[in-house]
Parts: structure tokens; sequence; C-alpha cells
């Protein structure tokens, strides 16, 4: 009874403990559902922060790109725009942020959205004024210039939409689609179109330039201007040529401001790239911190959970022993009670024999077998002895086994139950499935560095290749160029030979030269007097000439060639005698025709002055009449003053210039 009750107790408690276990399972298998997503949410987050430090990255090295892209457009820009103007815009943007001004809506080039082709026309047209700023009244265009004049930075023209009025002009329709207005294809907001007409409405770009001299022709109050910038303006003006469109403004201008805000939209992603990897990085600590928490968690519940299952072992343990003791009590019972009763049995049976005679029944037979018996008796019973002895050896052997079933197999059996039951193999399934995805990520970053080594590696090969060939095209140029030294050399010894011929040729030809001066001037016929004839015989003549010529050392050889070039002087001097006076002519007849025109605008405008001095004066005194006239010189008074002032020349020009106009009149004063 006592070992019952126990048992019973034992039951329950190993009962508590397996819902223990079975509750720590569970938590167990939530536990590791719980770190498989944080771990899945980290590595989510590690990937997502390796795109973002590689975006930015990529950003970083377009921005740098874009930025030497930028400065080399706003260094054409600077290029193309006078210092002045260019200072005079950045201080305007930088005073307008500065005092918050309203009203300033840019550069006129920033207003206008003009066609590739009308591009040159644009540019030729507008000039600087494409870099006029437009405001919206002239309060804000004066305070901008106060404010410029103030700190003394640039200058820049400005125009108010208030003050602006829109040309009204008279376009020629004659030529159809061949001459549109400029303005007509350029494209601004309406508020903005009296700033784009009052530079660009007063011309028509022409499709040829034959329209456009037709255009210039037929008096239209316009300027014409082909697409290739050539203007001709209504006053009979022409102007054009090449144009740089890499120097244009207008392009130059728009590629920076292109390029400003493509810089801008780089560095806003890198920051938002940066940012997006610095948040990663925080979130990547809390979610480290959560794997962290939800190991130890992992950990502590698996600690308590081996605690229980070796409570519960051990319980398994303890009641197995105790069933054990008690089967066996009750195994020792039963063969006590049945041992009892064959005692019993026995005793009634020996009872009953030794009431009666044991040999009075049995008959001849029988007793000569008892007899025979008795000795086999004695060996039956020492083989029930070593059979009772072999039985205590097995049951001993028994023991020992069940000894160890219960104390080391039962309870491997209970923990390979345990290990099989479903919240084990849940939270195995778990553990199973975060390796694999671990090991995915693994080999997803595996294959991306084999892609990247096998790229390199090609990449490697070719820069191989490109090297072998260079290599090679290098070696064959060190033999060209040993080959070229070697052309060079005998060229050169070549060359040295030919220049020490060349100095025996002029040293000889200068000798020649020598001997021929010394001959002095020949006449043609002496040229060809001599063609023909042997060296010989012409050295032998030339002996005889020369020693015929030893008698007249004394005369001067060279005075035919002197006499020959003073003669050529003497008419080069005369006819450009004859040049001056021609000259001359020509300059005292514009003299003459230029003191005509003077005298007459001094005369048309001594009218109008007298005109104009009759109507004051007789405003200011009533009544009253008053006159300028002008006091003229005499002719003969001139010439004298002339005499004694200039002399002989200004008396000459005087009677020159009186030859072409008649008498001409001089003027001493004004009297009233």
């Amino acid at each position: 009874a006592e070992l019952s009750t126990a048992l019973n107790d034992m039951s329950s408690e190993v009962g508590d403990k397996g819902r223990l276990v079975s509750s720590l399972t569970e938590q167990i298998a939530a536990a590791d559902a719980e770190h498989a997503s944080a771990k899945a949410e980290r590595n989510e987050a590690l990937d997502a922060r390796k795109a973002a430090w590689e975006q930015a990255d990529e950003l970083s090295e377009q921005h740098k790109a874009a930025e030497a892209e930028y400065n080399q457009a706003f260094e054409a820009w600077q290029r193309a725009v006078p210092r002045e103007v260019l200072e005079g815009l950045l201080a305007t943007e930088s005073l307008r942020r500065q005092h918050g001004l309203k009203g300033v809506a840019g550069c006129l080039v920033d207003l206008l959205d003009v066609p590739p082709q009308l591009v040159a026309a644009a540019d030729v047209v507008a000039g600087n004024q494409l870099f006029q700023v437009v405001v919206e009244d002239d309060g804000v265009g004066l305070r901008l210039v106060e404010l410029l004049n103030r700190q003394g930075r640039g200058r820049v023209t400005f125009m108010p939409l208030n003050r602006l009025q829109a040309p009204d002009v008279a376009y020629p329709r004659q030529w159809g689609r061949d001459v549109e207005p400029l303005h007509k294809y350029m494209k601004c907001a309406d508020k903005y179109a009296k700033a784009m007409q009052q530079v660009f409405g007063r011309f028509v770009v022409c499709k040829d330039r034959a329209t456009m001299e037709a255009v210039a022709a037929s008096g239209a109050p316009v300027d014409a201007i082909t697409l290739d910038g050539d203007i001709m303006r209504r006053k009979g003006t022409l102007s054009g040529g090449y144009v740089n469109h890499a120097r244009s403004k207008f392009n130059t201008y728009k590629q920076h401001k292109q390029l400003e805000v493509r810089l801008k939209e780089l560095e806003a992603a890198k920051e938002a790239a940066s940012s997006r990897a610095d948040q990663l990085g925080q979130d990547i600590l809390r979610l480290e911190a959560a794997v962290t928490a939800a190991e130890e968690a992992r950990k502590g519940l698996r600690k308590q959970l081996a605690q229980a299952k070796a409570a519960v072992d051990a319980g398994r343990g303890d009641s197995s022993k105790l069933t054990a003791q008690l089967h066996e009590a009750a195994a020792a019972q039963e063969e006590a009670d049945r041992q009892l009763q064959e005692l019993t049995r026995q005793i009634q049976v020996a009872e009953a024999e030794l009431a009666t005679d044991m040999h009075a029944g049995l008959t001849a037979a029988e007793r000569r077998e008892l007899a025979q018996l008795q000795p086999a008796l004695e060996g039956l019973a020492k083989e029930l002895t070593a059979a009772r002895k072999a039985r205590n050896q097995a049951q001993s052997q028994v023991t020992k086994l069940q000894t160890r079933l219960d104390s080391n197999l039962l309870k491997r059996m209970g923990q390979l139950q345990a290990a099989a039951s479903q919240p084990e193999l849940a939270g195995q399934r778990a553990s199973l499935q975060s390796l694999q995805q671990d090991l995915a990520r693994a080999e997803s970053a595996l294959a991306d560095v084999e892609g990247r080594l096998a790229a390199v590696e090609a990449r490697s090969e070719e820069l191989s290749k490109e090297v072998r060939s260079l290599t090679a095209g290098c070696q064959q140029l060190r033999e060209a160029a040993a080959a070229g030294s070697a052309a060079a050399a005998e060229e050169g010894r070549a060359a040295a030979a030919l220049d020490t011929r060349q100095g025996q040729l002029l040293a000889r030809c200068e000798d020649l030269a020598r001997r021929i001066r010394e001959l002095g001037s020949l006449s043609a016929e002496a040229f060809e007097k001599y063609q023909g004839k042997d060296a010989k015989a012409l050295h032998a003549a030339l002996r005889k000439v020369q020693g015929e010529l030893s008698k007249y050392s004394h005369v001067n050889k060279k005075a035919l060639d002197q006499f020959a070039n003073f003669t050529e002087q003497r008419q080069e001097l005369s006819r450009r005698v004859d040049e001056v006076q021609q000259s001359e002519t020509k300059i005292r007849e514009l003299i003459a025709a230029l003191d005509m025109r003077k005298n007459e605008a001094i005369e048309r405008t001594f009218k109008g002055v007298a005109k104009n001095f009759r109507e004051v004066f007789a405003e200011l005194v009533p009544g009253g009449k008053g006159e300028l006239v002008m006091q003229r010189r005499k002719p003969g008074e001139e010439e004298s003053e002339e005499e004694e002032g200039d002399g002989q020349p200004a008396a000459a020009a005087a009677a020159a210039a009186g030859t072409a106009n008649g008498v001409l009149e001089r003027y001493s004063g004004v009297k009233v």
C-alpha cells in the first residue's frame, strides 16, 4: 500500500513536470520563431544598408562627375558673359535671398524656352540682354539697384513688367511661312510675354539669306535674321559670319543651369541614401539587440526545459523503480502464496501418507521399480538443486538487466520521445529554416562575389591582352625606332656630305659671282655671243681681255651700273611726284567741298538761331524788334590777314578754294 501511494504521488509529479516540459517546449518554439523573425529582419536591414551604401557610393561618383561638368560649364558661361554682368547677377541672387525680396522672376534666359534651331538667332539678337533680370515692378528694381550700389558689386539691367510696353510692329505677310516673327516660336509664361517681345519683338526670322535681303529691301519696320545668325537691319547694316555654338551665351547658361539642377538632385539623392544607411544602421542595432534578447530568452527556456526534462526523467526513473519494486513484491507475494498452498497440500498429502503404510499397497513389480527409482531420485534431487542455482543466477541477470533498463534505456527512450514531440520538432524546424535562410544569404553573397570575381578576371584578361598588344606594339615601335635611328644616322652622314658639297659649291659660286662683279656690266650681246664655245677658248679669250683691261684699271668700272640705277630712281621719283600732285588736287577739292558744306551748315544754323532770336526778343520786349546779323569778312581782308599770319601757303590755299567755290565768304562775328 505504501508503494502504491508513493507510486501515485510520483506519477502525479511526473505528469506535472511533463506538462511543464510541454509548456516550455511551446515557449521555446515561439522564442525560436521570434528569434528567426528578428534575425530575418536584421538580415534584410543588413542587405538594405549594403544596398544603400552601394547606392551612396554610386551617387557620390556621379556627383563628382557632375560637379566637374558643372565647373566646366560654369567657367564656359563666365567666359561668355562680361565680368561686371556676371558679378551683378550673382550679387542679385545673393541679395534676393538675404533680404527675402519678392517679385524677382529671374534672368530673361531663365524664362524662355527656345527651340534648338533658333538658339543661334536668339543668341545673336539678344546678346547680353539674355541676362537682364525681370522684376514685377520698378520698386523692386530700384531696391536691388540701391543694394548693388551700396555693395559696389557689378551691374544689372532690370526689366520691370509694369513699365514695359510691347512694341506694336506690322510684320510683313507677303512671304508667308518663310518669314515669321522670331518670338512666335519662343515659349514663356503669359505674364513675361512683354519682356520677351521687348527684346525679340522687332525681329523676323527668315528661311534663307535671299529672303532676308528681300525683307530688308521691302522697307518693313523689322530687322531680319536667318537661322545661322546673319542679321540685316532695317537701316541697311548687315552683320554675320561664323557663330561658335560652343561659346553661345544661351547654350552655356542653359547647360550650366541644367547641370546645377542635376548636381542638386544628386546631392539630395546622396544625402537621402546616406540618411537611409544611417537609419538602417540604427535599425540594425535595435534588431541586433532584439536578436540577442531572443537568443538569451531561448537559452533561458532551453535551460529550464533541460532542468524540467531532467526532473521528468528522474521522476520517471523513480516511478519505474517503484513500479518494479511493486511488481517484484506482488510477484514475491504470489510466489509465497503459491508456495504456501503447495506446502499445505504437500503437508496434507504427507500426513495422509503417514497415516498409511507406504509399501502396503505396492505390488512386487512396483516395489522392484521403487527400488530401482530410489537412486534416480537422488540424481533428480541433485539436478533440482543445480536448476535452482541456475534459476537464481538467471534471476540475478534479469535484475541487472531490469536495473539497466530502468536507469539508462528507459531514460534514453523518454528523451527520444520528448525530442520527437511536435513542439520540439517545430522549434528545430524554425532553427532549420533560419539556418537555411542564412545558407541562402551566404550562397547569394558567394554568387555575387563569384560574379564580381569573374568580371574582375574577365577585365584582368582583357587588360592582359591589351598589355600584351601594347607590349608587342611597343616592341614594334622600338624596332621601327632603331631602324629609323639607323636610317637617320645614314641620312645624317649623307646630309653631312651634302653640306660639305654645298659649302664647296657656295664658295665656288661666291668666287664666280665676285669675278662677274669684277667684270662690270655687260651688254645683252655678250651673253649670246659666247654661247656654245669651248671652255678652253673662253678661258684664253678671258685672259686676253683681262690683259687688255689691266690697261684701264684707273677707270670706274661701275659707272654704267650707277647710271642705270640713278636713271631708274629718277623715273620712280617722277612717278611719285605725279601721284603726289594728283593726291594734292583731290585733297584740295575735298577741302573745298567740306568748306562749302560747312558754310551752308553755318548759314542754315544761323538762320534758325536768328529766327528764334526774333521770336524770343518779341516776347521779351513787347513792340520791340531784334535781329541777329552775321558780319562778313571781305576777301581782301582775309587774304591780307592770311598773308600776314601764314604766308604764301595759306594764300595759295585760299586762291585754290576760291577757284573751286567762287568767292568763299568768311565770317568775322555777329551783331544785334
